[in-house]
């Protein structure tokens, strides 16, 4: 057994998260171990790939060769605070909120002496730029390694990393002093993109939508990233690898407007 990583994750932003009972909020290894899987699918793996690594069920049917955990989870008794296109959360979903500067004990195991580089560069987007609960791609539930609290410029670098492996980040100039004016900046400029760039709302496009029965997920997500000086830098997340087919890249506005 391998040890991928054990150490405390904060919250960066309010979570909305929840088990069985809906009312009750609660952190679950379940919800880390989807937003691996995610980021592994849209970094290019492939569906026997991804079996080969959290297992699977049915003609391919094997067990998983990692293991998530969490425990130790240290509810800040912090103000929940949220730009107004979240702010309905706070009325159907408060009971079930864990506030942003909670901390929780994280451990991901491997069974094998390791994993593969997607799937270890997969971990760690997670582990920086990963969101759990209602609304992540909007920014709740983002989370943050502990530990890691970059400079500025290291986060630039390590998103040429990822721009390397079609993730590309877009990243503001003017860092903020809390979470709460970061996802106050990215909300004015989701706004201020659809205008400037004519992107329409529930147009078939990457940013997402829902006509009729059929729904498409937004493709950018959007985060503050704490750094190394405490403030808080605002991010644009964009892949395209998670489009439908029939679904248009907003990539090429996304590369205009910023």
């Amino acid at each position: 057994m391998k040890i991928l990583f054990d150490d405390e994750v904060t919250l960066v932003t309010p979570c909305f998260c929840s088990g069985a009972d809906q009312n009750i909020a609660e952190i679950r290894a379940s919800s880390i171990r989807g937003e691996w899987r995610w980021w592994f699918r849209a970094l290019g793996a492939s569906a026997k790939e991804e079996v080969e690594v959290f297992g699977g069920i049915g003609g391919t049917a094997q067990a998983s060769k990692v293991i998530v955990r969490v425990s130790d989870v240290r509810k800040k008794n912090s103000p929940v605070l949220l730009p107004k296109n979240l702010k309905f959360f706070l009325k159907s979903r408060g009971e079930s909120c864990v506030p942003e500067g909670s901390v929780f004990k994280l451990t991901v195991l491997s069974k094998q002496n390791d994993i593969t580089p997607l799937a270890s560069l997969s971990l760690e987007i997670v582990l920086r730029l990963g969101g759990i609960g209602l609304r992540s791609n909007r920014g709740c539930g983002a989370m943050q390694a502990k530990d890691y609290r970059p400079t500025k410029d290291k986060f630039i670098e390590w998103a040429k990393v990822l721009a390397d492996n079609d993730v590309q980040l877009f990243c503001l100039q003017e860092t903020e002093k809390s979470a709460y004016g970061a996802l106050q900046i990215l909300e004015e400029h989701i706004n201020n993109f659809r205008s400037e760039m004519g992107v329409e709302k529930n147009a078939k496009n990457a940013l997402g939508y829902v006509q009729g029965n059929k729904r498409h997920s937004s493709c950018l997500r959007v985060r503050p990233v704490i750094l190394s000086d405490q403030t808080f830098l605002p991010v644009f997340i964009y892949s395209d690898a998670a489009l439908a087919p029939g679904v248009k890249s907003i990539l090429p506005e996304l590369t205009m407007y910023f």
